[in-house]
């Protein structure tokens, strides 16, 4: 707070103050509009750089975990930060995971496979997607993605050879 106060237009400190005020927001929802105000002022004043907009995800999605409605702006923050980094794996990835969460199968899928042909050596991707298929009954696609794991990436995965004993 008295960093924010010393320079009120440096979002760095004011970005610091919203990951930690999200923090309090469990305990002390008080806490959650301000929080709310700082990540708005801070995405203002910096539209485009892309690790606010990664805080801003993660604090819309700390914040959806007291109040489900936060998802929209969580989802919008991501959607801006991709079109900011279109080929930012982690990105695409954990959005994918949010939807997967939410019960969204389609986008989620959607999502992991784009990972997957983003950065194809991203090892959590594709067990993430492995792990969407096996839940939407097509193990063979399954398969593939974990047998790719092995051949490719870690033939000492544990989950790849974990998942594929249970196919």
């Amino acid at each position: 707070n008295r960093a924010v106060a010393l320079l009120p237009n440096e979002p760095v400190f004011r970005n610091d103050l919203a990951e930690t005020e999200v923090q309090l927001a469990a305990a002390y929802p008080k806490f959650i509009d301000q929080t709310v105000r700082n990540t708005d002022l801070v995405i203002s004043q910096n539209p485009v750089n892309i690790n606010f907009w990664r805080s801003r995800i993660k604090i819309f999605l700390t914040l959806a975990i007291i109040n489900p409605d936060y998802y929209n702006q969580a989802l919008d923050a991501f959607d801006k930060a991709i079109a900011l980094a279109p080929t930012d794996a982690k990105l695409t990835y954990n959005l994918g995971l949010v939807y997967s969460q939410l019960g969204q199968t389609g986008l989620a899928e959607q999502l992991l496979v784009k990972t997957v042909e983003i950065k194809p050596n991203y090892e959590a991707a594709r067990n993430s997607l492995g792990s969407l298929y096996e839940q939407t009954q097509r193990p063979e696609l399954a398969r593939e993605q974990y047998e790719y794991i092995l051949k490719y990436l870690n033939p000492d995965s544990v989950t790849a050879q974990n998942q594929l004993k249970l196919l």
